[in-house]
Protein backbone atom coordinates (compact mmCIF):
# COMPACT_ATOMS: atom_id res chain seq x y z
CA UNK A 1 0.00 0.00 0.00
CA UNK A 2 1.49 3.25 -0.93
CA UNK A 3 2.43 5.86 1.96
CA UNK A 4 0.08 9.15 3.07
CA UNK A 5 1.25 11.81 4.53
CA UNK A 6 -0.79 14.41 6.12
CA UNK A 7 -3.82 14.58 8.22
CA UNK A 8 -7.00 12.91 6.75
CA UNK A 9 -5.25 11.45 3.85
CA UNK A 10 -3.80 8.24 5.90
CA UNK A 11 -7.91 7.63 7.32
CA UNK A 12 -9.08 8.35 3.65
CA UNK A 13 -6.95 5.57 2.07
CA UNK A 14 -7.44 3.22 4.96
CA UNK A 15 -11.30 3.38 4.44
CA UNK A 16 -11.12 3.26 1.11
CA UNK A 17 -8.62 0.33 1.50
CA UNK A 18 -10.43 -1.74 3.85
CA UNK A 19 -13.95 -1.09 1.60
CA UNK A 20 -12.17 -2.69 -1.52
CA UNK A 21 -11.42 -5.49 0.86
CA UNK A 22 -14.65 -5.81 2.81
CA UNK A 23 -17.55 -4.44 -0.33
CA UNK A 24 -19.11 -7.61 -1.41
CA UNK A 25 -18.22 -8.06 -4.95
CA UNK A 26 -20.64 -6.35 -7.85
CA UNK A 27 -23.83 -8.82 -8.26
CA UNK A 28 -24.29 -9.71 -11.87
CA UNK A 29 -28.10 -8.66 -12.57
CA UNK A 30 -29.76 -10.96 -14.84
CA UNK A 31 -29.94 -9.15 -17.83
CA UNK A 32 -33.41 -9.62 -20.18
CA UNK A 33 -32.03 -9.76 -23.53
CA UNK A 34 -32.63 -13.05 -25.64
CA UNK A 35 -30.99 -13.03 -28.51
CA UNK A 36 -33.95 -15.12 -30.35
CA UNK A 37 -36.94 -12.99 -32.01
CA UNK A 38 -40.07 -13.35 -30.58
CA UNK A 39 -42.51 -14.91 -32.31
CA UNK A 40 -44.85 -12.93 -34.25
CA UNK A 41 -48.59 -11.84 -32.77
CA UNK A 42 -51.02 -14.18 -32.72
CA UNK A 43 -53.98 -11.56 -32.02
CA UNK A 44 -52.66 -7.94 -31.70
CA UNK A 45 -56.24 -6.95 -32.09
CA UNK A 46 -57.37 -8.77 -29.29
CA UNK A 47 -58.13 -7.59 -25.47
CA UNK A 48 -56.16 -10.72 -24.71
CA UNK A 49 -54.97 -14.30 -26.17
CA UNK A 50 -53.46 -17.34 -25.06
CA UNK A 51 -51.44 -20.01 -26.89
CA UNK A 52 -50.92 -23.43 -25.45
CA UNK A 53 -49.49 -26.15 -26.44
CA UNK A 54 -49.09 -29.85 -25.36
CA UNK A 55 -46.88 -33.22 -26.10
CA UNK A 56 -48.59 -35.79 -24.23
CA UNK A 57 -46.32 -39.13 -22.63
CA UNK A 58 -45.56 -41.59 -23.74
CA UNK A 59 -42.77 -41.09 -25.82
CA UNK A 60 -44.78 -43.04 -29.31
CA UNK A 61 -48.01 -40.65 -29.77
CA UNK A 62 -47.25 -38.80 -32.06
CA UNK A 63 -49.90 -36.06 -31.54
CA UNK A 64 -49.57 -32.69 -30.85
CA UNK A 65 -51.75 -30.80 -29.16
CA UNK A 66 -52.63 -26.46 -29.51
CA UNK A 67 -55.16 -24.57 -28.37
CA UNK A 68 -55.65 -20.65 -28.93
CA UNK A 69 -58.24 -18.67 -26.67
CA UNK A 70 -58.99 -14.97 -28.20
CA UNK A 71 -60.60 -13.18 -25.21
CA UNK A 72 -62.55 -9.48 -26.25
CA UNK A 73 -65.71 -9.13 -24.53
CA UNK A 74 -66.07 -12.62 -24.58
CA UNK A 75 -63.67 -15.60 -25.07
CA UNK A 76 -63.32 -18.07 -27.93
CA UNK A 77 -61.26 -20.91 -28.62
CA UNK A 78 -59.98 -23.50 -31.73
CA UNK A 79 -58.04 -26.55 -30.96
CA UNK A 80 -56.11 -28.36 -32.94
CA UNK A 81 -54.45 -31.82 -33.26
CA UNK A 82 -51.15 -32.19 -35.49
CA UNK A 83 -49.56 -35.51 -36.20
CA UNK A 84 -45.93 -34.93 -35.85
CA UNK A 85 -44.51 -37.55 -37.87
CA UNK A 86 -45.75 -35.92 -41.22
CA UNK A 87 -46.69 -31.83 -39.74
CA UNK A 88 -50.00 -32.41 -40.80
CA UNK A 89 -53.34 -31.17 -38.86
CA UNK A 90 -55.63 -34.24 -38.30
CA UNK A 91 -58.14 -32.67 -36.51
CA UNK A 92 -59.54 -29.29 -35.92
CA UNK A 93 -62.22 -27.48 -34.45
CA UNK A 94 -64.58 -24.55 -35.12
CA UNK A 95 -64.15 -21.50 -33.16
CA UNK A 96 -66.41 -21.95 -29.94
CA UNK A 97 -67.60 -19.64 -27.66
CA UNK A 98 -66.25 -20.18 -23.79
CA UNK A 99 -64.05 -23.16 -25.32
CA UNK A 100 -65.10 -26.91 -24.36
CA UNK A 101 -63.08 -30.21 -23.58
CA UNK A 102 -60.18 -32.32 -25.81
CA UNK A 103 -59.03 -35.49 -24.15
CA UNK A 104 -56.82 -38.25 -25.52
CA UNK A 105 -57.49 -41.97 -24.46
CA UNK A 106 -54.77 -43.64 -22.77
CA UNK A 107 -52.11 -45.29 -24.73
CA UNK A 108 -52.75 -49.05 -24.22
CA UNK A 109 -50.17 -51.52 -25.86
CA UNK A 110 -48.22 -48.79 -27.59
CA UNK A 111 -50.87 -47.10 -29.59
CA UNK A 112 -49.14 -44.07 -31.42
CA UNK A 113 -52.40 -42.54 -32.38
CA UNK A 114 -54.95 -42.73 -30.11
CA UNK A 115 -58.56 -41.64 -29.95
CA UNK A 116 -59.24 -38.48 -29.17
CA UNK A 117 -62.37 -36.78 -27.69
CA UNK A 118 -63.76 -33.49 -27.66
CA UNK A 119 -66.79 -31.72 -25.90
CA UNK A 120 -68.00 -28.56 -27.73
CA UNK A 121 -70.57 -26.35 -27.29
CA UNK A 122 -72.63 -26.66 -30.27
CA UNK A 123 -75.19 -23.77 -30.51
CA UNK A 124 -78.02 -23.21 -33.25
CA UNK A 125 -77.86 -20.49 -35.76
CA UNK A 126 -80.39 -19.03 -33.31
CA UNK A 127 -79.18 -18.89 -30.10
CA UNK A 128 -77.06 -16.08 -27.94
CA UNK A 129 -73.39 -15.92 -28.17
CA UNK A 130 -73.50 -16.69 -24.49
CA UNK A 131 -75.62 -19.64 -24.73
CA UNK A 132 -75.84 -22.86 -26.67
CA UNK A 133 -78.86 -24.91 -27.03
CA UNK A 134 -76.74 -28.21 -27.28
CA UNK A 135 -72.88 -29.65 -26.60
CA UNK A 136 -71.46 -31.99 -28.75
CA UNK A 137 -69.45 -35.10 -27.50
CA UNK A 138 -67.45 -36.66 -30.51
CA UNK A 139 -64.79 -39.30 -30.38
CA UNK A 140 -62.03 -39.42 -33.28
CA UNK A 141 -60.60 -42.37 -34.11
CA UNK A 142 -57.47 -42.51 -36.41
CA UNK A 143 -58.47 -43.89 -40.08
CA UNK A 144 -55.14 -44.93 -42.01
CA UNK A 145 -56.82 -45.22 -45.46
CA UNK A 146 -57.94 -41.68 -45.14
CA UNK A 147 -54.35 -40.33 -43.01
CA UNK A 148 -57.17 -38.32 -40.51
CA UNK A 149 -58.80 -38.83 -37.26
CA UNK A 150 -62.36 -39.33 -38.12
CA UNK A 151 -65.38 -39.02 -35.87
CA UNK A 152 -66.40 -42.51 -34.36
CA UNK A 153 -69.02 -41.92 -32.33
CA UNK A 154 -70.74 -38.49 -31.76
CA UNK A 155 -73.96 -37.42 -29.13
CA UNK A 156 -75.53 -33.78 -29.31
CA UNK A 157 -77.53 -33.33 -26.17
CA UNK A 158 -79.36 -30.25 -24.69
CA UNK A 159 -77.44 -27.58 -22.64
CA UNK A 160 -80.23 -28.19 -19.93
CA UNK A 161 -78.88 -32.17 -19.43
CA UNK A 162 -75.22 -30.90 -19.76
CA UNK A 163 -73.79 -32.39 -15.96
CA UNK A 164 -70.58 -29.06 -15.95
CA UNK A 165 -67.44 -29.40 -16.17
CA UNK A 166 -66.20 -31.10 -13.62
CA UNK A 167 -68.62 -33.78 -13.76
CA UNK A 168 -67.52 -34.11 -17.32
CA UNK A 169 -63.69 -34.33 -16.48
CA UNK A 170 -64.73 -37.41 -14.14
CA UNK A 171 -66.69 -38.80 -16.57
CA UNK A 172 -63.89 -38.99 -19.03
CA UNK A 173 -61.26 -40.02 -16.77
CA UNK A 174 -63.34 -43.06 -15.78
CA UNK A 175 -63.68 -43.73 -19.41
CA UNK A 176 -60.02 -44.26 -20.05
CA UNK A 177 -59.48 -40.50 -21.33
CA UNK A 178 -57.01 -37.86 -20.13
CA UNK A 179 -57.64 -34.10 -20.05
CA UNK A 180 -55.79 -32.49 -22.87
CA UNK A 181 -57.55 -28.82 -23.05
CA UNK A 182 -60.78 -28.54 -20.66
CA UNK A 183 -62.75 -25.32 -19.03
Amino acid sequence: MARFHGGVGWLAALIVGVGSVLAPPALALPVAQDPSAPPAPLCPEAVGCTYVEHRPYPAEVVWRFQSLTVCGANCSARYWVTDVTTNRVVLGTPEVRGGGIVAMARSTGGARRPAIRTILPDPEPTDGGCCPSYYRDTVYGWDPAQGQLVAEQSRRYPTASFPGWEALRRTLDGEGFDLVFGD
